[in-house]
């Protein structure tokens, strides 16, 4: 699947960051090793790409699924809500699982929440997302209020671990 963009990580699981996938990305995703898709589509948009059951063809695949809508160039409404996703998701590339995140394009959400996953893994934000850049092979995350969410994510991470949790 050409569209599947891994970034390195410091964990033993692997990380990608993809467009909305197709039908037929579904097996490829299964062959990749891929273990969790994360979406990051509202309903409505999930709909006018065909992905209002992505949920069972991903149960159909193998795998799982985690839905967590994001509005197109937005960051998201609950920052404890997607630091608990991120951590979540970061916990599972740990274990050694790998994770694929996809909005519709690959590159503004999804490039916002890989380079928070990699941040939860211990880099620094800039560094996450210059990571997640490489990858993807343009400049992510795509707004600048998702870069500032992701450097508001990794100040949060930086209290959360001083606090001892």
């Amino acid at each position: 699947m050409s569209n599947l963009h891994f970034v390195e990580t410091p964990a033993a699981g692997r990380l990608a960051l993809m467009p909305a996938p197709q039908r037929a990305d579904f097996r490829a995703l299964a062959r990749a090793g891929v273990a969790l898709v994360v979406s990051l589509l509202p309903a409505d948009e999930a709909e006018r790409l065909a992905l209002a059951e992505e949920a069972r063809l991903c149960r159909q695949a193998g795998f799982e699924f985690l839905n967590f809508p994001v509005r197109d160039f937005a960051v998201p409404e609950s920052f404890g809500e997607a630091a608990a996703l991120v951590g979540a998701v970061a916990d599972q590339i740990a274990g050694g699982d790998a994770v694929a995140i996809h909005c519709r394009a690959g590159i503004g959400r999804s490039g916002m929440f890989a380079s928070a996953v990699l941040v939860a893994l211990g880099e620094a934000p800039d560094a996450a997302m210059a990571a997640v850049s490489a990858a993807r092979g343009c400049d992510v995350p795509e707004t600048e209020a998702q870069r500032a969410w992701v450097r508001e994510f990794a100040a949060y991470a930086a209290e959360r671990v001083a606090a001892g949790g």
